[in-house]
């Protein structure tokens, strides 16, 4: 019976209520059962199976289509056809149902129709998170959505479920897991139980305790035939629980079948073997292979050779002498030492040790288990020792010492006065330890960007140099070698442990901020309040500075009133300064032109040495219109007031919290205020007609900063009417130094729980899930956690957060529909957004000089074809003065209008009309630009990022374009729809390197001249967000290249359609492939051997069978990977196409990472296998993605960014197949065998 239930699976909105809403006995949970599974009171779904209805929303015409379920052939829903209901899970992608899918595709226009559907899904969303199935994918319910690569949304229309037909018998004869399972009321928590096999076995045992984990009491996993071993329960999950004796216990074989069954067994558990083998071990309390139970593996053997160990390093020297001793896989059952039937043989390697083929004769001449070789000859060597058919080697190589690394103390230095040192230590030589005449034959060479060697910096010897007081600005490698030089590497783009990059650089300012000590952006302040000069200083670490203080004033001239003596710059290059102005020495000195004793302050920085030169020292002083300069006022005055909960500015607050009342003054310093809290009353909605009530007061001191804050508690009893929101403001009492009170920014809104806040989101309300969710492999809690208004806060300095506080909620909505799921990715697009926008600049400014115009945007000035007409245009569009008045309004706008007009070459492409250029200007967080731009991104987001049944955005045409500014939502999700747009995540998975952040840049902005802030801006992102402590971070990190592997599994059978959708090839045979960005080939294979792997970063579906039969073509060869035939197995490179070249296709695969062949191939050369669209009648070997269209081809090809960069490998493994061989029958050209992929289940 119970067999047969194990296909019995289905749920109900209300698993625990009867008819008449009472709780049900038969599923009541007991204590000791709630403490170990959670609660269950959260109301299931229906889930949804085999024959389930689906739609697309970019078909044609309504197309409702059954899903197929080829992933998992265990579970079923509990339906009278059970056979024919497979549970549906998040692991059915590519097309999981028949043709002719949902018709015409929308999506894919050809003339005046549109092309076939071809479904491609990449993904599931709203699947349910409590139980992992056994293939890997959550279960699908009625709620759950997907998204096509063509940019549909496939809708769950129906389940798929019919009712099942329960009889009383069933129900009165059942016990507790059977009547759950007949009753299709099934809980969360029983849900679980079922996914790891529950309810299986012999319902007579009497529950146990939850086993967590199990071991042998020895904590060993190898044994030798009938030698008892002791298991017992190592952890529970409820360690209280009670019937801990009531433990079972079951044996399986190395097939899985069951060979002995302990029922109430308890906690210990005493066998022994026979037979030699594997078994596994589990213990359990309520069902064997539930969730509940825990499995102990251990191996039946004989004792064997297991490793050889050396008494050297991997290299010594010719003439010297290796000893080496065998080690056995169980030292306590056989003592090697005792052993003397060991064969031993040493080989030699002819070509550099790729093989060993040529034995030594009688290199070892005894059979012990130590040995010791002298090695008289140059050499890679193997020496092997074999006793009872067990055969272990170690390798040896034999030569003259090198150096493997070199150290150096940093990778930059000034033109002035500086200097890196070089080392290589004695750990970094291939033999160890180095002799003294060796340490002093390393050479050292000094190289320039081009690697031509600069010989006035080339030749010291010995094991130090250093490299300084080089006055050439550039980029240098420094080589230390003994032997031979590896300079050759460096120049195919490859690496080498031996040369080390580094730059000689005049340093600069990356950043020069006016801050509080808290770090917020200040532009005013009071005579003797504290505020702090903040830099950034980039090549000038732990170097002196001084700052030189001026009064500037409108017309930028400037006069000196301070200097300061030496300050140091810290180890990341940062200052942070605390500067006053005392009103006694400053009133005198400060004007701003019609009045004394108040005007604008600006500094630049001095090196202490008056040799060295900093870039951009004076940047901030030179002209009073962009000058970094602080208005120091001298009226007494209260500034602003704000409010925070928990570290967050708030406006909005529940009755009975308590917030921090914050408020900004000058020139208040150590005075006492009295702070009334009023409530904003109206009578018949007027205002006047009711006095406001004063709810509340407080005193504060305003500190040495200008500032003063204090706690107070918003109480329920200031709620005027029950249920409503209500306004409070507060007011500051005048005083003689103090003329107005402050209202305005004091005002916040009191509500309860059930309000809705006006232009908010309501407040969220989280409730603990039942049962646990398993982690996806290779990610961490904060990849999931919204971001916050403080992380970015930390990351730029925000003048006004209203919008960015308004679009936060949006950000966190939308970014994991385009896969801004990981910190890093988190990072990377915020750091891109502090500099296009500063999360608060929607629009775009115009306000150009008119000389800046010339350069800027000379794209649009190609027009024009002499210098004297670009320039009077220029002066016709922007300031004519540099220094001069800002450009208005309406002057902006005939700017705009110009360079983004309908003469520009992009606009005149783009569609732009008269008042386009203004109107498409760059707008939102992102900064979208082009009409042609905003086109794509709205069909973007309404095709790809909508959630549920949200209506379509429209920012096209009118008005509609300035929603990018106006609107918050509009100019967040336009950001996050260009992110996709761009594939960026793709080129954001590189890490947390400049390359990293330059390859992201290329693609929002051309220019480099930004690529410094972008990068400054991303590792403060890094840092807010704690990315360092990210699984994912640490995976990728140090890691450069890509992996794409093609499994050697078939997936599955696909139909090929041609242009006119007609299925031109049926059952074409797919092989998942997986690509993994930042990892190297050696990092994957580790992983992989550990059961590591994380989740693939893209994943897509190739077919490898090469049926090409043409004249053009050739006869393919009678060898299964020669001519014409599918590409041979192995670990190759993926190289793009090259530049000028007559290739036909994007990607090549590489045997050397440089040529599109492969020499040494299995059946000979090969060469021109490429990855494209099209199907296996038009392949010679090339992997193809089953389509007409190059749609996948591209995505394919966007996904692995490592193509376009230099010195970042894409290795790619193709896994060996199984196929079927038959003769050609019916070839054009006669070619005599055809070789074709199968389905495991054929």
């Amino acid at each position: 019976m119970f067999s047969a239930l194990k296909k019995i699976f289905t749920t109900d909105p209300n698993p625990n209520t009867g008819e008449n809403g009472s709780s049900s006995n038969d599923t009541a949970n007991t204590e000791e059962e709630n403490n170990e599974t959670g609660s269950n009171t959260s109301a299931a779904k229906t889930i949804v199976c085999q024959g389930g209805k689906c739609s697309c929303n970019q078909s044609e015409t309504p197309t409702q289509i059954p899903l197929k379920v080829t992933t998992q052939s265990k579970f079923y829903v509990n339906d009278e056809n059970g056979s024919e209901k497979l549970i549906a899970s998040t692991m059915e992608l590519g097309q999981p149902f028949d043709a002719p899918f949902f018709g015409k595709c929308k999506m894919q226009p050809s003339g005046s129709s549109f092309l076939p559907c071809q479904p491609a899904i990449t993904g599931w969303q709203k699947p349910y998170e409590g139980v992992e199935l056994a293939n890997g994918g959550k279960i699908l319910t009625e709620e759950s959505t997907a998204m096509c690569s063509f940019g549909g949304m496939i809708k769950i229309e129906d389940h798929g479920q019919a009712p099942a037909q329960v009889n009383e018998a069933q129900i009165q004869n059942g016990t507790l897991a059977v009547t759950t399972l007949l009753n299709p009321m099934i809980t969360e928590a029983d849900l679980e139980i079922l996914a790891g096999g529950g309810f299986d076995g012999d319902n007579t045992e009497e529950k146990g305790a939850s086993v967590k984990k199990i071991t042998t009491t020895d904590s060993k996993t190898k044994y030798v035939k009938d030698q008892w071993i002791s298991f017992k329960v190592l952890k529970w999950y409820n360690e209280n629980a009670a019937n801990k004796d009531k433990v079972n216990w079951v044996v399986y074989d190395d097939a899985g079948e069951t060979l002995y069954t302990y029922q109430d067994k308890g906690e210990l558990l005493d066998i022994r073997f026979s037979e030699y083998g594997t078994y596994k071990v589990e213990a359990y309390g309520g069902s064997a292979g539930g969730s509940k139970a825990a499995t102990y593996t251990v191996t039946i053997k004989k004792p064997e050779l297991n490793r050889i160990d050396k008494n050297v390093a991997a290299k010594i020297r010719p003439g010297e002498q290796a000893t080496f001793t065998l080690a056995v896989d169980m030292p306590e059952v056989l003592d090697i030492a005792t052993v003397q039937d060991i064969q031993w043989a040493v080989y030699k390697s002819t070509n550099r040790g790729r093989t060993y083929t040529e034995i030594i004769e009688n290199a070892v001449e005894g059979n012990t288990h130590t040995e010791t070789v002298t090695f008289a000859e140059k050499g890679y060597y193997k020496i092997k020792a074999t006793r009872e058919e067990k055969t272990v080697e170690t390798t040896l190589r034999v030569g003259a010492n090198g150096v493997t690394s070199i150290q150096l103390d940093k990778t930059s230095m000034r033109t002035h006065n500086d200097t890196i040192k070089f080392k290589v230590p004695e750990s970094a030589y291939s033999i160890k330890p180095p002799t003294a005449e060796e340490k002093q034959a390393v050479k050292w060479v000094v190289y320039d960007s081009a690697f031509n060697e600069v010989t006035a910096l080339s030749g010291t010897t010995g094991e130090t140099f250093e490299f300084s007081n080089h006055k050439t600005e550039g980029v240098y490698y420094v080589e230390a070698y003994m032997n031979s030089s590896e300079i050759g590497r460096i120049k195919k783009g490859k690496s080498s442990n031996c040369i080390k990059k580094v730059t000689v650089t005049t340093p600069s300012v990356k950043r020069m901020e006016w801050t509080d000590s808290k770090g917020w952006y200040k532009t005013t302040c009071g005579f003797d309040e504290e505020v702090y000069v903040k830099l950034k200083l980039d090549a000038f670490n732990e170097q002196k500075i001084k700052l030189k203080f001026y009064n500037i004033q409108k017309d930028s001239s400037k006069t000196a009133i301070a200097e300061t003596g030496a300050i140091m710059v810290g180890s990341n290059g940062e200052v942070n300064y605390k500067v006053a102005f005392p009103k006694d020495r400053y009133t005198s000195k400060l004007t701003n032109g019609s009045q004394k004793g108040t005007g604008y302050v600006v500094y630049e920085i001095l090196p202490d040495d008056d040799q060295e030169v900093i870039k951009g020292a004076k940047a901030g002083m030179q002209h009073f219109e962009h000058g970094m300069k602080i208005n120091v006022k001298s009226k007494a005055a209260i500034a602003g007031v704000f409010y925070e909960k928990s570290g967050k500015r708030v406006r909005n607050v529940l009755y009975g919290d308590t917030i921090v009342c914050n408020i900004k003054s000058y020139n208040l310093i150590g005075k006492t205020v009295t702070v009334k809290v009023f409530r904003f009353d109206k009578a018949l909605w007027v205002d006047f007609l009711n006095p406001d009530d004063e709810v509340s007061s407080f005193t504060a001191i305003i500190d040495n900063e200008g500032k003063a804050s204090f706690d107070f508690c918003i109480e329920k009893k200031w709620n005027g009417w029950v249920g409503t929101r209500e306004t409070f403001y507060i007011e500051v009492d005048e005083v003689s130094w103090y003329s107005k009170a402050i209202r305005s920014q004091g005002v916040i809104i009191g509500f309860t729980k059930k309000d809705k806040l006006q232009n908010q989101v309501n407040p969220v309300v989280v409730e603990q899930a039942s049962g646990t969710t398993k982690k996806n492999k290779g990610r961490c809690d904060n990849c999931d956690k919204d971001i916050t208004l403080e992380e970015i806060k930390a990351i730029c300095s925000i003048e006004d957060d209203t919008i960015i506080k308004e679009a936060l909620p949006y950000l966190n909505q939308y970014r994991k529909k385009v896969g801004i799921d990981t910190c890093t990715r988190k990072a990377h697009f915020l750091g891109q957004i502090a500099q296009e926008s500063g999360f608060e600049t929607l629009q775009e400014n115009f306000n150009w000089y008119w000389e800046s115009l010339l350069s800027e945007f000379k794209s649009y000035f190609k027009q024009f074809n002499s210098q004297t007409a670009k320039e009077n245009k220029a002066k016709e569009l922007g300031r004519e003065e540099q220094n001069g008045s800002a450009l208005t309004l309406e002057e902006q706008k005939t700017l705009a209008n110009a360079i983004y007009g309908k003469t520009h070459p992009i606009g005149k492409k783009a569609g732009h009309g008269d008042g386009d250029g203004w109107r498409y200007s760059g707008k939102g967080f992102k900064q979208i630009t082009w009409k042609s731009n905003y086109e794509i991104l709205q069909k973007r987001f309404n095709n790809r990022m909508k959630i549920d049944d949200e209506a379509d955005v429209v920012w096209l045409d009118g008005d509609n374009p300035y929603k990018l500014k106006n609107n918050a939502k509009d100019a967040m999700v336009s950001a996050l729809a260009f992110w996709d747009w761009k594939y960026l995540n793709a080129r954001a998975d590189m890490g947390d390197s400049l390359d990293a952040v330059t390859a992201v840049s290329k693609k929002i902005n051309a220019s480099d001249d930004s690529i410094p802030d972008r990068y400054d801006f991303f590792q403060k992102a890094i840092d807010a967000l704690k990315a360092k402590d990210c699984v994912d971070y640490k995976r990728r990190d140090g890691q450069i290249g890509t992996v794409i592997v093609i499994d050697g599994k078939a997936y599955d059978k696909f139909d090929y359609k041609n242009s006119e959708g007609v299925v031109a090839l049926k059952d074409v045979i797919r092989y998942k492939t997986s690509v993994y960005r930042s990892m190297e080939l050696d990092k994957y294979k580790k992983l992989k051997e550990e059961d590591e792997l994380p989740i693939p970063d893209y994943v897509t579906y190739l077919s490898r069978d090469a049926h090409g039969d043409k004249v053009k073509y050739g006869v393919h060869s009678d060898k299964r990977y020669g001519t014409n035939n599918e590409c041979p197995p192995g670990e190759y490179y993926l190289i793009p196409k090259q530049k000028n070249s007559s290739q036909s296709h994007s990607m090549y695969v590489s045997e050397d990472g440089k040529e599109p062949t492969i020499p040494n191939g299995p059946d000979g050369y090969r060469d021109g296998i490429a990855i494209h669209n099209w199907n296996p009648k038009f392949t010679i070997g090339c992997l193809s993605t089953v389509q007409y269209s190059d749609v996948l081809e591209k995505e394919l090809r966007e996904n692995i960014v490592d193509l376009d960069i230099k010195n970042r490998d894409v290795r790619i493994i193709i896994e060996e197949r199984e196929v079927t061989e038959e003769p050609w029958t019916g070839s054009v050209v006669d070619s005599p065998t055809k070789w074709t992929g199968v389905l495991d289940d054929e």
